[in-house]
């Protein structure tokens, strides 16, 4: 009998990528979406065919919930799901910011049945170590390098901004679940920064970092797994494209990498990691300028980038199930060179006007695998015809004269 794992996701290429991953467990999908995207659901599988989240042959059943679906209606859902599962130990694997806060607020109606991503250390759990502020302060004592910050208080009040601020600046959320991405924004001078603070108090009143802008020469990410104090990085991502738009930040095109050429910063990864006594996948976000790297930021789930390194040959997912079923990794294999796509973040820039048809067709040029079209007929027949879809819905809104 195989072994069980959750995946709790609202994203089709997050909640597919980690099912594809887990071919050898039987896997139970609690997703997140709109009450629209229900509808849209079933009018795309009149013309896509097979609802993706369910291609991978791991998927034994899927479940949906609105997002005004409450915690409590989330937890117990999850509890029906265990009864049903029929087992002695589940992984719970969240794919989303949101859905790892739903697990941490509840462990306690959690912790006996079920093994999360969580943290041990004394005084902190996994919202706070969400905050990015504490995220910083963690990495450099662990060595890692950080960008300026500029403290505001936690009410956003403009009035009292620092009188040592060095402009330009960057404004993003202290706490991705509470923020959103039109948040993040480069201010030139003091009356852009004020004005943009106003508009984040009236719009979403949640607290903010500004920081020291860099112009960013690389981008990268790394990917892990820590479990009971045994962590394992097994390569880095350069970014070649970022998506914009809905998925503004997101890895569109990476090539992975050995760590042999950033062993100092592995080493201090690995210590920041154990500092936060955290068990779970975990990415760190990190850019390069002037021949430095400094820490952006710590995602606490596998990032969005992750199958990239699934698909150079090292299967964290997978690894990390080894090794709370089993007690050990086993044996982790190299990590090969290799150039990836992901496919909906780069329709997502098409479907959002940020690229051409062209310009969309080219990203799927001279790469080695993509997420979700590269992995089987069936995925490609269904990416396709969602392609095909997008393609002719801007075409039929003539919205965009350069086609």
């Amino acid at each position: 009998m195989k072994q069980k794992i959750i995946i709790l996701g609202q994203d089709y290429s997050a909640v597919f990528c980690m099912a594809n991953s887990l071919i050898d467990y039987d896997v139970y999908i609690i997703k997140r979406v709109n009450k629209e995207n229900l509808l849209k659901k079933a009018f795309n599988r009149l013309l896509i065919g097979k609802d993706i989240d369910k291609i991978p042959k791991s998927v034994k059943s899927i479940k949906y919930i609105y997002k005004s679906t409450t915690e409590k209606e989330i937890i117990e859902l999850i509890n029906q799901e265990f009864q049903e599962i029929d087992a002695e130990k589940v992984i719970i694997i969240p794919t989303s910011d949101y859905m790892e806060s739903v697990l941490e607020n509840n462990k306690e109606l959690l912790d006996e049945k079920f093994i999360f991503p969580k943290t041990t250390k004394n005084g902190f759990d996994i919202i706070k170590l969400m905050n990015k502020a504490t995220q910083k302060e963690f990495a450099n004592k662990s060595g890692i390098d950080t960008i300026t910050e500029y403290s505001i208080s936690e009410d956003i009040e403009t009035s009292n901004l620092p009188k040592n601020i060095e402009y330009p600046v960057f404004v993003k959320p202290k706490l991705s679940i509470k923020g959103e991405k039109s948040i993040m924004k480069k201010c030139d001078d003091e009356q852009e920064l004020k004005n943009h603070l106003s508009f984040v108090k009236n719009k979403y009143n949640c607290p903010v970092l500004i920081e020291k802008f860099v112009k960013i020469e690389k981008e990268y990410a790394i990917l892990g797994c820590s479990y009971e104090d045994d962590i394992i990085i097994p390569g880095i991502i350069e970014k070649i494209a970022i998506a914009k738009g809905k998925s503004n930040g997101v890895t569109l095109k990476g090539k992975t990498m050995s760590l042999e050429k950033f062993r100092d910063l592995e080493s201090k990864i690995k210590k920041f990691i154990k500092s936060l006594e955290f068990n779970g996948l975990f990415d760190i976000e990190l850019y390069e300028q002037d021949g430095i790297i400094y820490f952006n930021e710590l995602n606490l789930r596998f990032g969005a980038e992750g199958y990239g390194i699934t698909g150079a040959g090292v299967n964290l997912p997978k690894l990390y199930a080894k090794k709370v079923f089993e007690g050990s990794y086993g044996i982790i294999p190299a990590i090969k060179e290799k150039v990836f796509l992901s496919d909906k973040a780069n329709l997502d820039s098409f479907r959002n006007r940020i690229i051409t048809w062209n310009e969309y067709k080219d990203n799927s040029k001279n790469i080695d695998f993509s997420f979700i079209k590269t992995q089987n007929k069936i995925a490609w027949l269904s990416f396709s015809r969602l392609e095909l879809m997008e393609k002719i819905i801007r075409f039929l809104k003539k919205s965009d004269k350069n086609e």
